[in-house]
């Protein structure tokens, strides 16, 4: 079915089906739709939705026990302002978000909230938006990769999980004094990558409060400021950095943390000789 209408029961075996934009908005009338599996059949644009096809500044789905499985589709053109969360769920997986505009959001509520994303992709363009409105303040992203444009006046991201995670910076500003903060305990990167490039006149550290494990950031920062790569972070497992990236930047001393030249890192007989998980380099073909 389609338009608000959708088959399905709501269970494991027989979760809703979503396929137009209506039927996703849908999802928050708890009473027609109890059950707490949807599972979308086709992409999602709201374009195609008559009025959130102009933007989107209040909640349209807050279903905290509700699971969304995107079984690959995407979902895109979304733009939001205002400071609430705009879609939660308890988990959402396998989802592709698309074109997604955060315009003059200065909370650090994430715009699509949920515990825990799995297998997701993000492409974000943020208008003078803090970082938490994407990451928001808690959660885990597992096998996750984020593309990021635009500008942000604060880094703050709160105490999140990443596994095998790839952010990436597409010629961004950022105004904050880091490109990423907590104060509510260190956020993790775990097997998890950073790169991209980022222009960051403010900056004081890259990295504040941070655990890193098994990660690596190859970041090309453009600063007229001098300032430290880490700041209150802990490294429990081989991790490195690519200094030949970074201008004006100063390198602290960490255990397990390493600072390499761009050739170092593009080595992997190199990355297995200081103890980090790089899989041998296939031989070329003949």
């Amino acid at each position: 079915m389609a338009n608000g209408i959708m088959a399905g029961s709501g269970t494991q075996d027989s979760p809703y089906l979503v396929s137009d934009v209506y039927d996703f908005c849908a999802i928050n009338d708890g009473e027609t739709y109890s059950g707490n599996y949807f599972k979308l059949t086709s992409d999602i644009d709201f374009n195609d939705h008559e009025t959130y096809k102009n933007g989107i500044s209040a909640a349209i789905i807050s279903r905290d026990s509700a699971i969304l499985n995107g079984d690959g589709h995407k979902i895109s053109n979304m733009t939001f302002s205002g400071t609430a969360q705009k879609i939660k769920f308890s988990s959402i997986n396998n989802v592709e978000f698309v074109f997604v505009t955060v315009q003059a959001v200065t909370s650090n509520s994430a715009q699509i909230y949920a515990p825990t994303f799995n297998n997701c992709n993000f492409g974000f363009f943020l208008s003078s938006s803090n970082m938490g409105c994407i990451f928001g303040t808690n959660g885990s992203f597992i096998d996750c990769k984020f593309n990021l444009k635009g500008t942000s006046p604060q880094s703050w991201i709160g105490k999140i999980n990443f596994n095998r995670c790839h952010i990436n910076f597409v010629d961004f500003t950022h105004t904050d004094a880091a490109i990423f903060s907590s104060n509510v305990g260190n956020f993790v990167f775990r097997n998890s990558y950073i790169t991209g490039t980022v222009t960051a006149n403010n900056l004081d550290k890259i990295l504040y409060s941070c655990t890193l494990i098994n990660s690596f950031l190859a970041l090309k920062i453009s600063s007229t400021k001098s300032y430290y790569t880490v700041e209150s972070c802990e490294c429990t497992a081989t991790s490195f950095i690519d200094k030949e990236l970074l201008q004006n930047a100063s390198f602290p001393s960490l255990t397990y943390l390493h600072y390499l030249t761009t050739s170092q890192c593009m080595d992997n007989a190199y990355l297995q000789s200081i103890g980090y998980p790089a899989f041998p380099a296939f031989p070329a073909k003949e």
